[in-house]
């Protein structure tokens, strides 16, 4: 394997290094920002507890009510996970558990969109690199002629 890295030349060393540094950089970035979203809110857990909501808890997930709780009353948070997720949890846990996996899916989501990036952008300055080799390659050959 070493051997095959001594007989890259500068420009291609250069590239490796390149293409190295910034695969480490697209996965941290990626698992940075898939996991801004689908965080864990106290007032949805909080939401569980309260006797006032347990109304909430007994509906169907996904089912909106025609008449909603109001904007900052104690049942509101948990009435959004309630009424947005098809799939919501009617338990704390469950609702950890919920937020957590598609926490997950985000992060490699991302990570995948990221990775494609990363691969077109390094395929792109390694055939830069020899297009630019090839022409350069081509003004040699003729001055020596």
């Amino acid at each position: 394997m070493m051997k095959r890295f001594e007989k890259l030349n500068g420009w291609r060393r250069l590239w490796v290094v390149i293409a190295g540094l910034s695969f480490i950089y697209t996965l941290g970035y990626s698992v940075i920002e898939g996991a801004k979203h689908y965080n864990i809110e106290y007032a949805v857990l909080s939401g569980f507890e309260k006797p006032e909501c347990k109304y909430i808890v007994s509906l169907p997930a996904g089912f909106k009510l025609d008449r909603e709780p109001e904007y900052r009353s104690p049942c509101w948070d948990l009435y959004l996970y309630r009424s947005i997720y098809e799939d919501a949890r009617n338990t704390k846990d469950g609702y950890i558990e919920h937020m957590s996996s598609l926490k997950r899916i985000s992060i490699l989501q991302v990570t995948g969109i990221m990775l494609v990036v990363w691969l077109v952008c390094v395929t792109l300055l390694y055939g830069s690199g020899a297009i630019v080799a090839w022409v350069k390659k081509g003004f040699q050959s003729k001055s020596a002629g």
